[in-house]
């Protein structure tokens, strides 16, 4: 469903009942930001409060969800066409509620691990030079997926791990979603890299007298970078493998058309 067509169709059917917006607003039962966010394309009105809405703007549901008049002929297109677009919503809805607890969960089990092999390199029972930097693995790690699931791209991410190891194939419409969020991490753990060194940095400049026991925090401001390409690498790989999924599919239907 396009939002900014619904917006605008709201905000144009309010003013041909002569309504400002916060009449309108007070007539549905809710503030006028809301109905602003409504028009500008930036929210739809809730489930609950369609016909209400539609009530008062003097149309059916499925005019709104449209966005335009609809004459009797359109009348059973559109309502498939609006149908559908709820369908592929509510699954979108859903993949994000997954994606994001699923992104969570491993962001708060790889900061427990951290944790433990933390207090267990304090304790003398692991040397942690035996694991490379453990600390800056795991933080790191842990920062990318709890960002990846706050912002619900962390299933699409695993998918793309899907494609490269050619376990699974995908739409084209699926495709451009995981490429997108490929790109996106390929940025973020850039970013998460400058973070992780950055607080390292400070730890060490903070007690320059003791600078010959802050070994730890100076992997962390070398291996971080280390660990960035490495990720970098293998994103670009995935993007690679993706891409070329994408080529082989467009080419194969073109030659069945």
């Amino acid at each position: 469903m396009d939002q900014i067509k619904i917006g605008e169709f709201i905000a144009r059917k309010r003013k041909e009942q002569e309504l400002t917006q916060l009449r309108f607003a007070e007539l549905v039962g809710v503030s006028n930001k809301t109905v602003s966010k409504w028009e500008t394309g930036i929210r739809l009105p809730d489930v609950a409060l369609l016909q209400t809405v539609c009530d008062i703007l003097k149309i059916t549901i499925n005019e709104l969800l449209a966005g335009e008049e609809i004459s009797e002929s359109e009348f059973i297109r559109k309502t498939e066409d609006n149908v559908i677009g709820l369908v592929q919503e509510l699954d979108e809805i859903k993949q994000t509620k997954i994606s994001r607890s699923m992104g969570v969960l491993c962001s708060v089990l790889v900061v427990a691990g951290g944790m433990l092999l933390t207090m267990a390199h304090i304790a003398g029972r692991i040397n942690m030079r035996l694991f490379f930097h453990l600390p800056t693995i795991f933080y790191m790690t842990a920062i990318f997926f709890l960002i990846m699931g706050v912002t619900g791209a962390f299933t699409r991410y695993i998918a793309g791990y899907g494609c490269w190891l050619k376990i699974r194939k995908y739409s084209a419409g699926e495709m451009d979603k995981i490429i997108c969020t490929v790109e996106y991490a390929k940025k973020l753990i850039v970013l998460i890299a400058l973070f992780v060194s950055l607080v390292n940095g400070v730890r060490i400049l903070s007690d320059p007298k003791q600078i010959w026991q802050s070994g730890p925090f100076m992997a962390g401001v070398i291996l971080s970078f280390f660990y960035m390409i490495i990720m970098e690498v293998i994103h670009d790989q995935i993007l690679y493998q993706c891409k070329m999924a994408m080529l082989e599919n467009g080419n194969r239907e073109g030659g069945i058309g």
